[in-house]
C-alpha cells in the first residue's frame, strides 16, 4: 500500500508540474502517462499474482511505447527518447516472463512498477529544462 501511494503522489506531482509548466511535448507526455497508470488500474484484476505474463499489462505497455516513440520522433526534445526508452524496458521485461516462464514473480511485480519512475523523472528533466530554455531565451518550439 506504500508503494502504491507513492506511486500515486509522483504520479500526480509530475504530470500536474509537467501539465503546467511545460509546453506541447510536456503537456502530451504527462497525458501519457497519467492515461497509461489510470488505464493499468482499470484493467488490473490479479493484484498480487505475478506468475505469468499479463497479456493485458503488456498491451498498456506496448501501446505507451509506440506512443512515447512517436512523441519522440515528432518532438524536438531529447528527453522523449529517454520516456520511451523506460517505457520499452517495461516491454522487454513482459517479454523476458513470457520466454522465462520460471522468472521470478516477486522480479517480475517490482521490475514493472520500477521503470515508471525513471520515465516520470525524464518528464520532470523535460519539462524543467524547457522552463529553463523559456527564462533564458524566451523561446520555444512548442
Amino acid at each position: 500500500m506504500v508503494l502504491q501511494t507513492l506511486y500515486d503522489v509522483t504520479l500526480v506531482l509530475c504530470c500536474l508540474y509537467a501539465f503546467i509548466a511545460g509546453g506541447r511535448t510536456e503537456k502530451l507526455g504527462s497525458l501519457l502517462t497519467l492515461t497509461a497508470s489510470i488505464v493499468s488500474v482499470l484493467i488490473w484484476y490479479r493484484p498480487l499474482e505475478w506468475r505469468a505474463v499479463h497479456w493485458n499489462m503488456f498491451a498498456v505497455d506496448l501501446v505507451t511505447f509506440l506512443l512515447a516513440t512517436w512523441l519522440a520522433i515528432r518532438s524536438d526534445r531529447f528527453w522523449p527518447m529517454w520516456f520511451a526508452g523506460f517505457c520499452l524496458v517495461g516491454v522487454m521485461t513482459h517479454l523476458a516472463v513470457a520466454a522465462m516462464p520460471n522468472f521470478a514473480s516477486m522480479a517480475y511485480s517490482l521490475s514493472q512498477g520500477f521503470w515508471a519512475y525513471p520515465a516520470m523523472l525524464a518528464l520532470v528533466i523535460g519539462t524543467w529544462t524547457h522552463r529553463r530554455g523559456m527564462r533564458g531565451y524566451g523561446l520555444s518550439a512548442s
